[in-house]
């Protein structure tokens, strides 16, 4: 009998395996291999799953199940199955959590369950009343089954309509009851698009001249076309070249189309691959050696802003290209794929694909396959990039390496550097690093000789890195000025419009105002559901939650004291855009935040029109800190540069220190000298002060003893143990007694704090408590968090454990 072991997608809490034996049916074995994505029977459910192994050998004494379908096939190659082993091991993960979030879901096929009355609507509805009444949840549930059409629901519209868990057990009364029925059909996965297109065979002598004239046409175009476009080109109709398939001249067929993403980014025109300065080339040669080594060790580039990382990276890519193998290029943001995009497709051409999750599904389906197939080489894309299934992949490039959006914040909590290290380890390739503020572990690892450390200290052609103006905002509201500009910057700003350049406003907080604020008791508009003030956006009129996304209309009264004195309080970007529009009524202003870039490719577009001069500021958040390359932006402006040292975080220091530097590194990257004003009310703390300076060796030097006296990283490594239920004494009481037991174990060298109320401490209607653990090698401590975890994961709704945590929220 031939068996598959099958590990199954979207397990039930509490079940422990993930990997189970099923018999293939004998219409499936000359199909089925490793990798085959299959439907199959899990209890009394239907579940997806990917097949790991096939054997001839069923286990002892079980009676198998059949495979029930096979519904497509996947990237599981043996090296990038054991690469996806390591992954889960390292972060405490179930292989299924990971392969799941390896290989996209939207790529494959979806379990579609559907709820249908039984016998009849409206008995199934009088049955329910009579037996529960009108004013019973479970009634309002039939009630919603039965209205209007279809005739059946999906049971994912009812876990919307009234919430998962009170849906669940609605629906399972009705279905014990014989009220409704309920059945699960596969939807099929996306496939290739294809389009009717026209092939040139010969010329047709009887052909008229207009006849004549579209084939010469075709001709021109390489003999191939699609129909609908041809037809648009030349305008005639399809039934004009039927005849001239008639004939035997041309051929109608369907031909395969690929959806490619951002074409309008790649179609923009961009400088191709560039001759190296000789301090490129002396970094490029050493990045060349490595990759002639057996096994190289990481490379940490540390270059300031407009160094010229780019090129270098380019020139890595190329080499890599020529000897026949793949490379892939993560920037941090998706933001910045439409730039690195052109880049990579001027030099490379088609062999360049983008991958992240803005894109849609067909674009995402044809780039995937024209990686696996090997027709793309280059994989330019965000975080889970890292996943791509590139053929002999060898080389890895991580830019702005320092950026905390290369952490998972949900599911499974990968960190893409990581994940990244341990991939070119297994293939020995090259993983290359790049940042001008590299992270404080990174450069200690350099420093110490674990990774090789590689330097580009001038910007190229020797341009000065722009002065910054620091303006303490303190004296500036001693000397009456309370408003958002000091008089420096607004004089900076005035002085860049009239000469016709561009300038760039950070503030690091999107909305219009920071909370919805009572004048006279002080109440703060709250989040009902997380333990945060709603934030203002004035173009709605709601107050928003930036963790959960619940809204409500803004009140005109204080819900507490009913006082009419209630307003928003602190700034926004959608608030400063306000504000600097009435200062330079003037200027054309784009604002870069979440809220305007919702829609599919509205960085890219909001940043071309930048890029081609049809804005003079830009204003956003973080986003426009990030490796954007304008050559006419000659001033940068940092509002409240110091909001960032206030969060509960060993960081916060180190990220203010590479927010500020590399926003300065957004000015004068051409001819055109690059100015800085730095707004802030602690210019001498030393993140800032280093910052100013743009002295990172500074920064690092006065930051470290700190670091180490602590342990915290790169002196110890940490693991945060979140405990999280709608109860908070449940939470805190489960967080203590996974900490007693922990402590009881008393392993070696071990330093746990807590546990105590996370900082944000309700979210989404749930209570949070964590730990903290500190260990010089995590590695030792986690067969014990595992083996905890899974004791203590009943007693709680989320029970997670983040290894190398970036975020203590």
């Amino acid at each position: 009998m031939l068996c598959a072991e099958v590990l199954i997608e979207s397990l039930p809490a509490g079940v422990e395996r993930d990997i189970f034996s099923y018999a293939v049916p004998a219409q499936w074995q000359g199909e089925l291999q490793v990798g085959s994505e299959v439907a199959v029977p899990f209890g009394s459910e239907t579940r997806l799953g990917y097949v790991l192994d096939l054997h001839q050998q069923p286990p002892a004494g079980l009676e198998l199940r059949d495979i029930l379908q096979i519904t497509g096939q996947q990237y599981l190659p043996p090296d990038y199955l054991h690469w996806l082993k390591q992954v889960a091991r390292y972060y405490l993960s179930s292989l299924s959590q990971v392969v799941f979030t390896a290989l996209p879901r939207r790529l494959g096929a979806r379990l579609q369950t559907f709820v249908k009355p039984l016998p009849s609507a409206a008995s199934m509805l009088a049955a329910v009343e009579s037996r529960y009444g009108t004013a019973h949840d479970l009634y309002r549930v039939a009630a919603f089954l039965v209205s209007a059409a279809p005739q059946y629901k999906t049971r994912q519209s009812c876990y919307r309509h009234f919430g998962k868990a009170k849906a669940q057990k609605y629906l399972r009364s009705l279905q014990q009851d014989g009220l409704i029925v309920v059945w699960t059909e596969v939807q099929p996965p996306p496939a290739a698009k294809t389009q009717l297109s026209l092939r040139y065979l010969q010329p047709a002598p009887s052909a008229t001249r207009r006849q004549q004239e579209l084939l010469a046409a075709l001709q021109a175009q390489g003999g191939l076309a699609l129909l609908s476009e041809f037809c648009q080109q030349q305008q005639t109709s399809p039934a004009v070249l039927r005849r001239l398939a008639e004939q035997g001249a041309i051929e109608m067929g369907d031909a395969r189309v690929l959806r490619r993403p951002l074409d309008e980014a790649a179609a923009v025109q961009t400088k191709g691959q560039q001759v190296l300065t000789s301090a490129q080339q002396a970094v490029f040669d050493q990045i060349m050696m490595a990759l002639g080594t057996e096994r190289p060790a990481p490379i940490l580039l540390h270059g300031v802003t407009g160094s010229g990382k780019t090129e270098v990276y380019l020139h890595a890519l190329a080499a890599v290209l020529e000897k026949g193998q793949g490379g892939l290029f993560l920037v941090p943001e998706i933001a910045l794929t439409p730039q690195m995009l052109r880049r990579c497709r001027a030099v490379f051409g088609e062999q360049v694909a983008v991958l992240h999750s803005a894109i849609s599904t067909g674009e995402y389906f044809d780039e995937w396959e024209r990686i696996r197939s090997g027709a793309a080489r280059v994989v330019v894309g965000a975080r889970s990039a890292i996943f791509a299934p590139v053929q002999d992949l060898q080389l890895i490039i991580i830019d702005e390496e320092h950026e905390s959006a290369y952490k998972q914040d949900s599911g499974l909590r990968y960190d893409a550097r990581q994940l990244a290290g341990l991939r070119m380890y297994n293939r020995q390739g090259l993983l290359l690093l790049g940042s001008a503020t590299p992270r404080l572990e990174a450069y200690a690892r350099a420093q110490s000789g674990r990774w090789t450390y590689l330097s580009l200290p001038e910007r190229v052609h020797a341009q000065p890195l722009p002065p910054v103006n620091v303006v303490d905002m303190r004296q500036e509201q001693l000397r009456g000025n309370a408003g958002v500009f000091s008089q420096t910057l607004q004089h900076q700003l005035g002085a860049c419009l009239e000469r016709q350049e561009q300038a760039i406003l950070l503030l690091n907080r999107r909305g219009y105002a920071g909370s919805w604020l009572c004048r006279d008791c002080g109440e703060a508009v709250g989040c009902p559901l997380c333990a945060v003030s709603l934030t203002y956006h004035q173009s709605q009129g709601l107050l928003k939650c930036h963790y959960c996304d619940y809204q409500q209309a803004a009140p005109r009264s204080c819900p507490v004291c009913h006082s009419s004195r209630i307003q928003g309080f602190g700034l926004g970007t959608q608030r400063l855009t306000e504000i600097t529009q009435k200062c330079f009524p003037a200027a054309r202003i784009l604002r870069l935040d979440r809220d305007t870039t919702q829609q599919k490719d509205s960085h890219q577009h909001m940043l071309d029109a930048f890029g081609r001069g049809e804005a003079d500021i830009l204003i956003g958040t973080q986003m426009v800190a990030k490796g954007l390359d304008f050559p006419r932006v000659t001033l940068v402006g940092i509002l409240a540069a110091d909001q960032a040292l206030t969060l509960p975080d060993f960081r916060a220091a180190e990220r203010t220190f590479q927010l500020l530097t590399q926003a300065a590194g957004r000015a004068g990257r051409s001819d055109l000298p690059g100015r800085i004003v730095l707004q802030t009310y602690a210019p001498d703390h030393p993140a800032i002060r280093h910052a100013l300076a743009h002295d990172y060796a500074g920064f690092y030097a006065s930051e470290m003893p700190e670091r180490e006296a602590l342990a915290y990283p790169p002196f110890g490594e940490l693991a945060r143990v979140l405990f999280a239920h709608g109860d908070h004494a449940r939470a805190w009481q489960t967080a203590e007694a996974f900490a007693q037991e922990l402590l009881a174990l008393n392993l070696p060298d071990v330093t746990l704090r807590g546990p105590v109320d996370a900082p944000l401490s309700r979210l989404q209607s749930l209570y949070r408590v964590h730990l903290v653990l500190k260990h010089p090698r995590m590695q030792r401590l986690k067969p014990a968090l595992r083996q905890l975890r899974s004791r203590f994961q009943p007693q709680v709704q989320i029970l997670s454990v983040d290894i190398d945590p970036y975020s203590m929220l």
